[in-house]
């Protein structure tokens, strides 16, 4: 039951102003609303900021002036004075004065804080003004109303105003929305929460006017009060003005609400975790549920689930099961709400094989010499020694430097002269892989001399500074070889998979380690390389600097022909670095320290001249490709006569111009600190002694046998097609630099000629 009734609800309501039907509870009176934001001055408020000047938070007594506690601006509860309180309930039963109640039924909301004004003329404040501004977001929001509860009690004279005022998108709130002012010359009979104590005063407040004229007389309870505000927009600013001169009139404010349609939220998607499953069946597929259950809409209801693969629509519900085949999958769950907002989340599949793995053998090196400096050779790959223990191979696929080359056990392909490196992936019946590489030579004809630091040993060979005196680790500077060095620079290697089945890895040779991003050379190479990496370190007496001279006997040779095996693996670097803090320790000239792989030759002690010249492309990159198949994507790379290195190893040749006895090739390496790796191997020295072709098949400057084979036929029409209007290429069979009618003419002419 209401212990009392109070004035403004009984009194007659006015357009554009919402009267209360119960005003003692907290939460009756207010038309139907769309809570957007609200201060209710206790513990909890949903809006952008809130400034109030003067601020009196921080007073000995919240919200009172520090020379009076009846001096009131601000957030105050029931304990700010007694001219706030209605203790006539059972503090004191002859209270006559206050406008918050004890808390009784119903009121306990009104119990608490509200916003209080009562004589802003003080020595603390000589403007005897106030002011309370707030900002709401009501970003989309439509049909905006602000509501808050009001009440007030006292003698109030002309000079106490007080106004709610708004502004959208307007931080100044211009437009008025209440004037509250002294209706003078009423009276008014104020009821207390016991229902028995009254109090008559004279000049009561009055809420947009006179009440003679339309205005409605404010009463010590609370009551609510709603105003619209028109259009839309981001920000709701609400402010609060007060002009009181003094005296004992308390004026508050309660419920500060800012209603609204508020814009429709987009639902959140969740198409669940990741899920992993293995095909335990062999059948190259597995059911797996798919689950959205984890979906929310905050503001309504999700009507649906739709699931995608490659933008297909493949499933609807929350939870339907699909069958996904070997692999990952990436499944896309897009939901709708029921205002027709969508969100999308996404989910990875993964089905793994079943059974065991199959072992890949893609066959031992190889070694091949073609006719000329250029002709391609046919090469027989093997990998038979493949082998599946619970099941069959089904397929097996060779690449080179991610290009599918061949399918199949044995396959011949056509092979530059150069070194190959070679990729066998073989799939089993139930979806397993694996892979092995190969190593295929081809060497152009003419070959004299050749180093490879292993059987092929035709250089006398000069290494500073001297092998084996680097006792870091990651530093290098000279001949390796898997199993055999007793340790060997980790940037050098490629150790992310294992070496070739068919050569099995003795103790400590060959570890796989996952996840390896950084080296040249496969477990597979067994042969000895030569490596450089990080020449900056205490145990070298050149600073960042090495070389290696190779010299080989050319007596009688003429047009002589290099050609070296390099890789190479890193970030390099190709201008100094100032602020390179081992710079000036190796020359005091010098501002920082770069990358350096510079060949030079020298016949019969004449001035060295340039063989290869290294370069960096600081604004490039390169993808290097790893045994694993993960792909990393290396910034400024190096080049090697314009040509871009990689970790998988490429064979670069040059010329040599003049003739002698002996010839030095000499390697002038710089590397500073870091993993920048580079690597060569099999330096070979060929005669270019021009196309050798059988007899029948000779044209004049050349050869109608554009691969070698013997016999002038299809391949040698489709070399000639292939290259078309290029330059010197495999269908070039006069050798004038240019494949053109010509060399058409010449396939034609002798096509089906045998010439072994």
């Amino acid at each position: 039951m209401k212990r009392f009734v109070c004035g403004l609800a009984a009194a007659l309501a006015l357009s554009g102003i919402a009267v209360a039907n119960e005003p003692n509870d907290p939460n009756a009176g207010f038309p139907p609303c769309g809570l957007i934001g609200f201060d209710d001055f206790d513990s909890s408020g949903v809006y952008l900021s809130r400034t109030i000047t003067p601020d009196l938070s921080g007073s000995t007594i919240v919200g009172s002036f520090p020379g009076s506690r009846n001096d009131v601006f601000g957030v105050v509860d029931r304990n700010v004075n007694f001219d706030f309180a209605d203790d006539s309930l059972s503090i004191f039963t002859g209270d006559t004065f206050g406008i918050m109640p004890e808390g009784g039924a119903g009121q306990t909301e009104l119990a608490n804080r509200i916003f209080g004004v009562e004589d802003l003329t003080n020595p603390d404040n000589p403007s005897g003004t106030g002011m309370a501004k707030w900002n709401f977001d009501v970003s989309g929001a439509t049909d905006l109303k602000i509501q808050f509860r009001v009440a007030a009690m006292g003698d109030f004279e002309t000079g106490d105003v007080f106004t709610i005022s708004y502004g959208l998108d307007d931080p100044n709130a211009t437009t008025t929305a209440f004037t509250f002012t002294a209706a003078v010359n009423q009276t008014l009979t104020y009821t207390m929460e016991n229902g028995t104590n009254t109090n008559v005063l004279d000049d009561p407040i009055s809420v947009n006017g006179d009440p003679n004229a339309g205005g409605t007389i404010i009463d010590n309870c609370f009551a609510p009060l709603e105003v619209a505000v028109p259009g839309t927009g981001s920000t709701l600013t609400v402010k609060f003005t007060a002009v009181s001169d003094g005296g004992s009139e308390v004026f508050g404010f309660d419920d500060l609400r800012i209603c609204g349609t508020a814009p429709n939220l987009p639902p959140q998607a969740d198409a669940g975790s990741d899920v992993t499953v293995t095909d335990n069946d062999t059948n190259l597929s597995e059911d797996v549920m798919l689950d959205g259950t984890g979906s929310t809409d905050s503001d309504g209801t999700i009507t649906d689930y739709d699931w995608y693969i490659d933008a297909a629509l493949v499933a609807t519900g929350p939870t339907p099961t699909l069958s996904f085949g070997l692999g990952t999958t990436t499944v896309t769950l897009t939901v709708t709400d029921d205002g027709g907002l969508q969100s999308s989340d996404t989910v990875d599949v993964t089905v793994l094989p079943g059974g065991d793995a199959p072992s890949a053998d893609a066959g031992a090196e190889q070694e091949v010499t073609s006719t000329s400096k250029t002709a391609p050779v046919s090469v027989s790959l093997d990998g038979s020694g493949s082998s599946d223990s619970d099941g069959t191979i089904v397929s097996y696929t060779w690449t080179e430097n991610g290009v599918e080359i061949a399918t199949g056990v044995s396959p011949s392909v056509s092979l530059d002269p150069g070194l190959h490196t070679i990729y066998l992936d073989v799939m089993d019946n139930a979806g397993n892989s694996a892979r092995d590489a190969v190593f295929v030579k081809v060497l152009p004809s003419g070959v004299f001399a050749r180093h490879d630091f292993d059987a092929n040993l035709d250089a006398t060979v000069s290494i500073l500074p001297t092998p084996g005196t680097f006792t870091s680790p990651a530093d290098g500077f000279g001949v390796y070889q898997r199993n055999v060095s007793g340790s060997i620079p980790f940037g050098l290697l490629d150790d992310s998979g294992s070496a070739n089945p068919s050569e099995p890895n003795l103790p400590g040779e060959c570890s796989p380690f996952a996840g390896d991003t950084a080296g040249m050379y496969l477990c597979a190479k067994q042969d000895a390389f030569f490596g450089v990496i990080d020449l900056l370190n205490a145990d070298n007496p050149f600073c960042d600097a090495g070389t290696a001279t190779f010299v080989f006997d050319i007596t009688g040779r003429t047009d002589i022909n290099v050609m070296i095996d390099m890789a190479a693996s890193g970030n390099f670097e190709a201008n100094p670095d100032p602020n390179d803090p081992n710079g000036p320790t190796c020359d005091p000239n010098q501002a920082g320290l770069i990358d350096v792989y510079d060949w030079t030759y020298s016949i019969d002690g004449s001035m060295p001249a340039p063989l290869f010249t290294s370069s960096v492309d600081e604004d490039g990159s390169v993808d290097q490709a790893f045994f694993d198949g993960d792909v990393i994507t290396i910034d400024d790379p190096l080049l090697m006569n314009g040509t871009v290195l990689d970790n998988n190893a490429k064979t670069i040749s040059a010329a040599v111009a003049g003739t002698g006895t002996t010839l030095t090739i000499t390697l002038n390496a710089r590397g500073d600190s870091g993993s920048e790796a580079y690597g060569f191997d099999d330096i070979v020295l060929c005669e270019d002694t021009g196309p050798t072709c059988g007899a029948g098949c000779e044209v004049p400057g050349g050869c109608a046998d554009t691969n070698g084979d013997g016999a002038v036929d299809l391949t040698d029409l489709a070399n000639v097609l292939a290259n078309f209007g290029g330059g010197a290429s495999i269908g070039d069979t006069n050798n004038d630099g240019s494949t053109d009618l010509t060399d058409l003419a010449n396939i034609l002419a002798l096509f089906g000629t045998a010439c072994p």
